[in-house]
C-alpha cells in the first residue's frame, strides 16, 4: 500500500503501465484482507494485537516543491463498528522503528504478532504475480491491498524501459460519483460495504 504516514489514506490506486520493456519487473500483489482473515482464524489473539497497537509510519525527503516530513500512527488492521476490516494498513519501507509509547510487555506481543503476520503476507498460496505490459492498469484497493514488484534490468540504449504512472481516488468520491447516477438513471441504491454487518 502506499501512504500509510496520511491521516486520511487515498483508498483506490491506479498503476497505468505507459511503457514496458525489461527482463523482471513483475507486480506482486497481496490481499491484506485475506491474510488479516487467516490471522484472525489461527492465531485470534495476534489479531486482537494488530487491531489495537498504533504503528508509527513515517516519510521525509525532498520533492520538486521542497522539503517534506509525514508521520502517522494506525493500528495495522482497523475495523468498523460491525467488526468487519474496513482498513489494512502496512508498510515495511514506511515503518518508524520507534514503536512510541508502550510497555515491554505490549512491544513483545507486537513483535509475535508481526510474525504471525508476515509469514502469511510471504506465504506464496497468498501472493498474486503479474508483469504488466505496455497500456495495461491495475487498479486495487490502496488500504486492503500491498503490493511491490521484483528487479528488473534495463540498459544503456533504453534508459527509460519501464515507466508506471500512479493515481489515486478516495472512496467518497467514488461513492458520490455512484449515489448521483443512481438518482439520474433510477436505479437501487448501490450497496456500501460499510453498511454490512458480515465478518469480511
Amino acid at each position: 500500500m502506499d501512504q500509510p504516514y496520511y491521516k486520511s489514506i487515498l483508498n483506490i490506486q491506479l498503476l497505468h503501465c505507459i511503457h514496458e520493456n525489461t527482463s523482471g519487473g513483475d507486480n506482486i500483489f497481496v490481499d491484506g484482507f485475506n491474510v488479516a482473515k487467516q490471522v484472525y482464524e489461527n492465531h485470534p489473539d495476534a489479531f486482537d494485537v494488530l487491531k489495537t497497537f498504533y504503528v508509527r509510519f513515517v516519510d521525509f525527503g525532498t520533492d520538486a516543491y521542497g522539503n517534506f516530513t509525514f508521520g502517522y500512527s494506525h493500528p495495522i488492521i482497523n475495523v468498523n463498528k460491525h467488526g468487519r476490516i474496513n482498513s489494512f494498513v502496512y508498510s515495511a519501507s514506511a515503518e518508524s522503528d520507534s514503536k512510541g509509547d508502550c510497555t515491554p510487555d505490549e512491544l513483545l506481543a507486537f513483535y509475535d504478532a508481526s510474525y504471525v503476520l508476515m509469514k502469511g503476507l510471504h506465504d506464496p498460496n497468498n501472493v498474486i504475480d503479474i508483469h504488466l505490459k505496455s497500456g495495461q492498469i491495475a487498479m486495487f484497493h490502496n488500504d486492503r491491498v500491498l503490493h511491490g514488484r521484483t528487479a528488473f534490468e534495463s540498459t544503456a540504449e533504453e534508459p527509460m524501459a519501464r515507466w508506471l504512472q500512479g493515481m489515486y481516488f478516495d472512496w467518497d468520491v467514488v461513492f458520490s460519483k455512484l449515489q448521483v447516477l443512481q438518482m439520474k438513471l433510477g436505479l437501487k441504491t448501490p450497496y456500501l460495504p460499510e453498511q454490512s454487518d458480515d465478518y469480511f
